[in-house]
């Protein structure tokens, strides 16, 4: 019984670069129902693109292309002040 391992007759190695931009902005309101007491509602939407290359040797393939558009977070908040 023998092992016999075989490699492949081409090796490539690939490398995968990206770029990802991004702009966020934050977008609420606040109400004072009494003086010294307010509630607010605050939302953060963003929008990101991801850009990726991918490189073999000296081949270059431009790989996906994607956008996404969230609301990432949001929050309601209570103030009191004296």
């Amino acid at each position: 019984m023998t092992n016999h391992k075989e490699s492949p007759a081409h090796s490539m190695e690939a490398n995968l670069k990206g770029t990802i931009l991004g702009v966020a902005g934050l977008l609420g309101v606040e109400f004072f129902p009494w003086d010294n007491v307010s509630f607010g509602v605050k939302y953060k939407l963003s929008l990101t693109s991801n850009f990726t290359t991918e490189t073999s040797g000296s081949v270059s393939i431009d790989g996906p292309t994607y956008s996404n558009f969230n609301t990432d977070s949001w929050a309601v908040t209570l103030g009191v002040s004296f």
